[in-house]
């Protein structure tokens, strides 16, 4: 070939190059992926709300609203705990434990803020009462009918 030649595509001049199929190999088939335990996930979920509504509820509510990230934070750990035995049995086709050891951990934590806050309210109610009973106020109210 001279330098004012065009190169040659194929077998004659101007021919493109047959396309020969490539040969495969079968598909790579690995194991299946471990599955998620939807209830170490449940237990996540449960746990990170009793901690999210532990402001919402126990300040703002009243003395009930601490109970609520107890019992959010009760089911967050049973449900932690389960998961735990749960991924413990799988041999190995489940995995989140440490989503399971989360949901424990952020549990314990709402019953221990729940049962702070409820704490508190209780403190707070039983001191107004015995304010109000020292200043001579009924802790009740008393309706005083209108008029003369």
């Amino acid at each position: 070939m001279t330098a004012n030649q065009p190169p040659q595509d194929g077998p004659l001049q101007g021919e493109p190059l047959p396309l020969q199929p490539q040969p495969r190999g079968p598909p790579f088939e690995g194991p299946p992926p471990p599955a998620t335990n939807p209830l170490a996930l449940a237990s996540m979920i449960v746990g990170i709300a009793a901690i999210v509504i532990l402001p919402v509820s126990g300040c703002c509510c009243s003395f009930l609203g601490g109970v609520l990230p107890v019992i959010l934070g009760g089911v967050a750990a049973v449900l932690g705990h389960v998961a735990l035995k749960q991924v413990r049995d799988s041999g190995g086709t489940r995995v989140s434990r440490n989503m399971a050891i989360a949901g424990l951990a952020m549990g314990y934590a709402g019953i221990a803020l729940g049962l702070i806050v409820t704490g508190a309210w209780a403190a707070f109610l039983v001191y107004t009462i015995q304010r109000g009973q020292q200043q001579g106020a009924s802790p009740f109210f008393q309706f005083r009918p209108l008029g003369p």
